[in-house]
C-alpha cells in the first residue's frame, strides 16, 4: 500500500463562493443588468405599496386567468419565471460589505455565505409582502420562495467556483455563462407557453403585464401559489371573495370596451 496520500482536486474542496473581481469588472452588460434590475425592483415595490388589499391583489391578476386550462399553465409558468428571475439576480451583488452568513434551516437546503444580490431582495420582499398581505398564504409559500432563492444562489456559486478554475484570471460576472443560459432558455419558454397557448388560445385576453407590470410581477407568483391551494379545496372563503372581486372588476372592463373573451360569453 502506498504511503502517498490522496488530496481532493480544487473543484471538489473549494467552498461555493463568487469569482474574484466580479465585483470589480464593471461592463457594460452588467451596468445594464444593473440598471433593469434595479427599475424592475423600484416598479414592483411601487405596484405592491399602492394595492389596497389582498384581495385587490389577487383579483387583479385572477381577471386575465380565468380559463382553468391558462390557470395550469401558470401554476408551472410563474415559478419557472420567478426562479429563472432569482438566477439573473444572483449574479449581480450589491456591494463586498453586505454578505448574508451562511443559511441552514431544518429540513430545508442550506446556503452558502453569499453577496447580498437583487435575489436576496427579491426573495425577501415576496416573503415578507405575502406575509404581510395574508399571513397564512405568505408562510406556506415562504418555503417555496426559499428553496427557489437556494438553488438559485447554489447554481450561481457553483457556476463562480467552477469559472474561477477554468481561466486563469477572474471570470466576467456572468461566471462561465452556461447556467445564465439554461436559465434564458427556461425564462423565454415559461413565457412562451403563457403568453401563446396561455392567453392567446385558452384565455382570450392580453398578459395582466400590460395593464401593469409591476402589479403582475409582485401578484402572479402568490396567486399562482393559490391556485395549487384552492385546487385542494383550501382557503375556500377567501378564494371567494377574490373571485367576487374578480367578477366586478371584469364587468367594468367590459363596460369599458374591453375586447377579453370574457366579456363575449
Amino acid at each position: 500500500m502506498s504511503g502517498t496520500t490522496a488530496t481532493a482536486s480544487p473543484e471538489s474542496s473549494a467552498p461555493l463562493r463568487y469569482a474574484p473581481g466580479v465585483l470589480t469588472q464593471w461592463t457594460i452588460g452588467m451596468l445594464v443588468a444593473h440598471a433593469v434590475s434595479a427599475a424592475m425592483t423600484v416598479a414592483v415595490l411601487t405596484a405592491a405599496w399602492n394595492q389596497p388589499s389582498r384581495q385587490a391583489a389577487m383579483a387583479f391578476y385572477g381577471v386575465y386567468h380565468r380559463n382553468p386550462m391558462n390557470q395550469l399553465i401558470h401554476f408551472f409558468g410563474v415559478p419557472a419565471i420567478l426562479w429563472t428571475g432569482f438566477v439573473f439576480g444572483a449574479h449581480l451583488p450589491w456591494s463586498p460589505a453586505l454578505m448574508v452568513p451562511r443559511v441552514a434551516p431544518p429540513l430545508l437546503p442550506d446556503i452558502p455565505k453569499h453577496y447580498v444580490t437583487y435575489a436576496t431582495v427579491w426573495c425577501l420582499f415576496y416573503t415578507f409582502y405575502y406575509i404581510k398581505i395574508d399571513p397564512v398564504g405568505g408562510l406556506l409559500y415562504a418555503p417555496f420562495l426559499y428553496g427557489m432563492y437556494a438553488s438559485a444562489v447554489r447554481w450561481t456559486l457553483t457556476d463562480q467556483t467552477n469559472a474561477k478554475h477554468e481561466i486563469n484570471k477572474p471570470p466576467p460576472w456572468t461566471g462561465t455563462g452556461k447556467v445564465l443560459w439554461w436559465a434564458i432558455l427556461v425564462h423565454l419558454l415559461a413565457w412562451y407557453v403563457q403568453i401563446h397557448p396561455g392567453h392567446k388560445m385558452f384565455e382570450g385576453a392580453q398578459p395582466a403585464l400590460l395593464q401593469s407590470l409591476g402589479a403582475s410581477f409582485s401578484s402572479a407568483p402568490l396567486f399562482a401559489f393559490y391556485e395549487g391551494v384552492w385546487f385542494l379545496g383550501l382557503r375556500h372563503t377567501f378564494r371567494e371573495q377574490v373571485r367576487d372581486l374578480v367578477q366586478q372588476y371584469t364587468i367594468e372592463l367590459c363596460q369599458g370596451g374591453s375586447t377579453m373573451r370574457a366579456c363575449t360569453v
